[in-house]
């Protein structure tokens, strides 16, 4: 196969090297097969079926969908952050960058794109506006935020030089631009064919520093809900998050000119997101069921509910609200705050919520109760709740060298810190989740790749490496990432001497914070 562009000669910092720049759509033959067009058509009609079994209030199931695919979109690229954390950073204008500031603006750029797709026709300035909306809470410097690229881009690898992809030129990068925003704002062909193409030019062009895998995401929603009218897109990322194998190497047929192979593949990502929005919907629907049920129970010692209560109150706002604190619910339901606080403490009894910590109300005050569904949290494609029978499963999903691998590894972690926390986080209806080990903090997070498999420490810039273990990640300043190839083996003392270094530094963290006044 020839690529669907040309390599052009660069030089980056003394030496040579030689960039991607892909053929504009304008010039491309984009002609699909009969397969690849019953396919995406497929695909529309389960995104179709998906809007149509959204109810009539569908804003709650709508803000639920979209925080399912923030949170995948985002973990795709490596941020994730405990779901309540994000909740509470959407709700929160002023919080500090964090990943989980840095994933509740994925939501937001979402929200936003969605507005503007029934507005008008999409600009260039759109998708350096949508990027300025998710650079919100991320460490990426101020003059690289909302603006197009002037430096060398490139994917994978520490520099043009080692490269998986050197990106287009600067020079070239308006141009390609223009061209993918007329495309986009035509109407052919299909609009899951159209995503499928504008989302991979798009990230082939990668026209900003950071965040183009995240913003060219959005551009799928945008171009979804723009074709096929709809009030809230399809969680593709949930999908693609289950397959970011298939995924690359989709982009990479795409590139090689084998346009059909990637839209069959993003077609199947399409349809799957569809079905899991007809199942998100028929999941909630049950839930409330349930609920209304437990609080309508019998139990010892407790006097049934009266019909008027403010705990039933409380269900109509499920699953509009994730989290909720007594203040929050005396604002909500315009009643007292004792009130409120009990009705809270009813459907805790009664197993629909579940006390999650406190956080500091605004002003002066003692901290309010958190207060979840731990099974909303996981329709939202995030559900922290520990389970070392679960996490086990995880690691060795599979019985290839990547699960050999990982499970090798959670040995030395459990033997260097024997009262280490195993946890699966960021479950998704498709995903297993992450397995996550903690101790006042968390230490690290394990991840198979199609290639490597990936352990990525919370706070490993902080940690002395003299064994040179961290091979990844290098440039962040807070992470540091081990990377391990089929084959390779890890220094088992220098790995577990990395471990007990993290739990010490979580724990002098711990120590080091000054108590609440009681």
């Amino acid at each position: 196969m020839e690529p669907a562009g040309v390599e052009t000669p660069i030089l980056w910092r003394g030496r040579r090297a030689r960039a991607f720049v892909p053929t504009r759509l304008t010039e491309r033959d984009l002609s699909l097969d009969a397969e690849t067009v019953t396919r995406a058509a497929k695909a529309q009609a389960a995104v179709e079926h998906g809007a149509e079994a959204m109810p009539e209030d569908y804003a709650a199931l709508a803000r639920l969908l979209l925080r399912a695919e923030g949170v995948a979109s985002s973990f795709i690229e490596g941020v994730s952050a405990p779901v309540v954390d994000i909740v509470l950073a959407e709700a929160d204008d002023s919080a500090e960058p964090s990943a989980a500031a840095w994933v509740a603006a994925n939501l937001a750029v979402v929200t936003e794109a969605i507005e503007e797709a029934h507005a008008g026709p999409l600009t260039v300035e759109s998708l350096c506006r949508w990027h300025r909306t998710l650079m919100t809470g991320s460490p990426t410097p101020a003059q690289h935020v909302g603006t197009v690229r002037t430096e060398q881009g490139w994917i994978g690898g520490t520099s043009p030089l080692d490269a998986h992809l050197v990106t287009p030129p600067p020079g070239e990068v308006p141009a390609l631009l223009d061209d993918l925003v007329a495309y986009v704002n035509g109407d052919d062909p299909d609009p899951v064919s159209q995503a499928a193409i504008a989302h991979a030019q798009f990230e082939i062009i990668h026209p900003f520093a950071d965040g183009n895998g995240r913003v060219g995401r959005v551009l799928i929603a945008w171009i979804l809900v723009r074709r096929l009218s709809l009030v809230t897109p399809p969680p593709v990322s949930t999908r693609i998050a289950a397959d970011v194998g298939g995924y690359a190497s989709g982009l990479v047929l795409f590139r090689m000119s084998d346009l059909n192979a990637w839209v069959r593949w993003f077609a199947e990502a399409v349809s799957g997101a569809g079905r899991a929005q007809q199942e998100l919907v028929a999941s909630v629907e049950q839930l409330q069921r349930a609920w209304h049920e437990r609080l309508g129970a019998p139990r010892d010692g407790v006097k049934r509910l009266r019909s008027n209560a403010a705990a039933w109150r409380v269900l109509e706002l499920l699953p509009r609200h994730l989290v909720l604190t007594g203040p929050t619910l005396a604002s909500k339901l315009a009643i007292p705050l004792k009130s409120a606080n009990a009705a809270l403490r009813d459907l805790v009894d009664a197993g629909v919520l579940v006390e999650h910590g406190s956080v500091q109300s605004t002003g002066r005050g003692r901290p309010s109760r958190l207060y979840t569904s731990a099974e909303l949290l996981g329709l939202t494609g995030s559900n922290p709740l520990p389970a070392d029978d679960a996490c086990r499963e995880a690691v060795l999903d599979g019985e290839d060298w990547r699960g050999e691998t990982l499970g090798r590894m959670r040995k030395l972690i459990k033997d260097a810190d024997p009262d280490v926390v195993e946890e699966v986080k960021w479950v998704k209806p498709t995903n297993p989740g992450t397995p996550t080990w903690s101790h006042d903090g968390i230490i690290c997070t394990g991840e198979t790749y199609k290639s490597v498999v990936k352990l990525t420490f919370a706070k490993g810039a902080s940690l002395k490496d003299p064994a040179k273990l961290f091979n990844a990640s290098l440039e962040g300043k807070t992470r540091r990432a081990i990377d391990i190839h089929e084959g390779e083996k890890v220094d088992a003392g220098a790995f577990k001497a990395l471990i007990r270094a993290a739990v010490a530094l979580n724990t002098s963290a711990g120590k080091a914070r000054p108590r609440r006044a009681k």
